[in-house]
C-alpha cells in the first residue's frame, strides 16, 4: 500500500507500477497519512520530487516551491491491518511529519513489525515536532532499533533507547543536511 499525497508523483508512481506489471501488488492511495482528517498544503519543491512537505501554515523554502492542497487521513483510517500478511513493514519518509503520521496510526502500529523510518530533526523541528517525541512513539510499541549508518553492519539490532542515544554523538544533529534511516523492530533477530 503506497501513500502519495502529490498528484504528480502518485500518477508517475501508477505509471512505474503499470510499466513494470506490479498492480496486482500495490496499491496507491492519493491521500497523505496524518493524525487527522481533512487537508494541508502540500509545499512541492520544483526539483526533487522527494523533498515536497505537509505545511501547517503557508509553503517555506523560497522560490523552488509551489503549493497544493492535498487530502490528509489517518493510517488507522485508511488500513484493515487484519487483512494485512505478515510480517507488516511500514516505510515512512515524510519529511518532518513522521510523528504526526504515527499518531493517525495508533492502532496500525500495534501490529507493524518492522517500521524503516527516515529520520530528519530538521524536519521536525520545523513542524514544531521534536526527535524526543518520535523516539518516544516508537518505542511505546518497538523494543528493538537500529540506525542504518553507512559502514555499519546491521547486525545486531540494540535496544531501541541506547541506539537513539548514540544520536548525541551526530555532529550537527539539527542541521538541515543531516538526516539518517533506522530499523525500529520488535523483534532483534528481524524474522521474516
Amino acid at each position: 500500500l503506497a501513500f502519495e499525497p502529490d498528484p504528480r508523483n502518485a500518477e508517475l508512481l501508477r505509471r512505474n507500477i503499470e510499466l513494470h506489471d506490479l498492480g496486482a501488488y500495490i496499491d496507491v492511495h492519493p491521500v497523505a497519512a496524518w493524525s487527522t482528517q481533512g487537508t494541508l498544503q502540500l509545499s512541492r519543491d520544483s526539483k526533487n520530487y522527494g523533498d515536497h512537505r505537509l505545511e501547517n501554515t503557508s509553503p517555506s523554502g523560497g522560490a523552488q516551491r509551489e503549493a497544493v492542497e492535498v487530502a490528509t487521513a489517518p493510517l488507522d483510517s485508511l488500513l484493515d491491518v487484519s487483512s494485512l500478511e505478515r510480517p507488516i513493514v511500514a516505510k515512512l519518509d515524510t519529511q518532518g511529519a513522521e510523528v504526526d503520521v504515527l499518531q493517525g496510526a495508533e492502532h496500525a502500529l500495534r501490529h507493524f513489525d518492522h517500521v524503516i523510518c527516515e529520520i530528519w530533526p530538521a524536519g521536525l523541528h520545523r513542524v514544531g515536532r521534536t526527535l524526543e517525541e518520535l523516539i518516544d512513539i516508537l518505542a511505546r510499541e518497538f523494543s528493538w532499533a537500529k540506525l542504518l549508518l553507512q559502514g555499519e553492519p546491521i547486525f545486531p539490532v540494540p535496544e531501541i533507547r541506547s541506539e537513539f542515544a548514540r544520536l548525541v554523538n551526530v555532529p550537527d544533529l539539527d542541521g538541515e543536511e543531516t538526516f539518517f534511516d533506522a530499523l525500529i523492530s520488535r523483534e532483534p533477530t528481524l524474522r521474516a
